[in-house]
């Protein structure tokens, strides 16, 4: 891609699951984009509640929403498909109980403009629930305060970084360039919570990252979000993330030692959740 400000289309994937409480505040955040040039896809799977007929509301108000049902196979699976439904040449993440700011595409297209070198672009998210929010780059209340943005995101050493501070991305400020797909392939069905971080990973060893300091969504916390539903599960897969990636060529001996004190602690972890359902029962 060349520095001409030429027009560009994003693609807005949402894939949605039992979303009838959040979908709409959702879908108003896109519609009042200050930046206009998009399509919404949503792959739907499998909602049993509400969902199907508040989205119809706003395609009979002639919203530009593709949807599409699908049983339920994992957002992995629904966000591979939403790609390829997708017609533009950007991919914008946004999940179906999260919230863009007005000038999340506004600011992304212009990260797209000022840094043609790379392929994808996210930002800060401002984390809240009934009670607080706070910024996950900034906010002190946020116990995993972190600043990617002032890490080294060029291909290779965002590989690394990746590894040893695990996942930096949050998925709803996300956009990437869709032909990145063909060359590294798409999520990972095989995985339900750590698939984001597992393509992530494997984009960032052929591609430079952009972070931005700024908000660019809504990450809304609630009890109903997939990590909390199966925490055991959750560190399982990490561990597989652990073990798929640390004989890796570019992984030296210090960052195996990280690696596999991590794999260590989530071995723990899995067998203390063992331990207390056993005791539950």
């Amino acid at each position: 891609m060349n520095n001409k400000r030429e027009k560009i289309f994003f693609s807005i994937i949402i894939c949605c699951y039992n979303s009838e409480k959040y979908i709409a505040e959702t879908l108003d955040s896109i519609i009042n984009q200050s930046y206009k040039n998009w399509e919404i896809v949503i792959i739907d799977d499998g909602s049993k509640d509400l969902t199907k007929s508040i989205i119809y509301k706003y395609i009979k108000k002639k919203i530009p929403i593709n949807y599409f049902y699908q049983n339920n196979k994992g957002f992995a699976s629904a966000r591979n498909i939403a790609i390829e439904k997708s017609k533009y040449e950007w991919i914008v993440i946004i999940d179906h109980d999260d919230v863009c700011e007005t000038n999340r595409l506004s600011l992304q297209l212009n990260n797209i403009k000022d840094f043609p070198n790379c392929i994808l672009f996210f930002g800060d998210a401002l984390y809240f629930d009934k009670k607080l929010s706070f910024s996950r780059f900034k906010n002190t209340k946020n116990k995993e305060k972190f600043n990617p943005a002032k890490l080294n995101l060029n291909k290779g050493k965002c590989f690394k970084n990746l590894i040893y501070y695990g996942c930096f991305i949050t998925s709803s400020t996300v956009t990437f360039k869709k032909d990145i797909i063909n060359k590294v392939g798409g999520f990972d069905n095989n995985l339900y919570f750590v698939s984001d971080y597992d393509f992530f990973l494997r984009l960032s060893q052929e591609y430079n990252f952009f972070c931005s300091e700024k908000i660019i969504s809504k990450w809304r916390i609630h009890q109903n979000q997939l990590s909390n539903k199966n925490i055991h599960l959750y560190y399982i897969e990490l561990n597989y993330i652990l073990k798929k990636y640390i004989n890796h060529k570019e992984i030296g001996i210090l960052l195996k030692i990280n690696m596999l004190i991590k794999y260590l602690k989530n071995c723990y972890r899995i067998l203390l959740i063992n331990l207390f359902s056993n005791v539950k029962e």
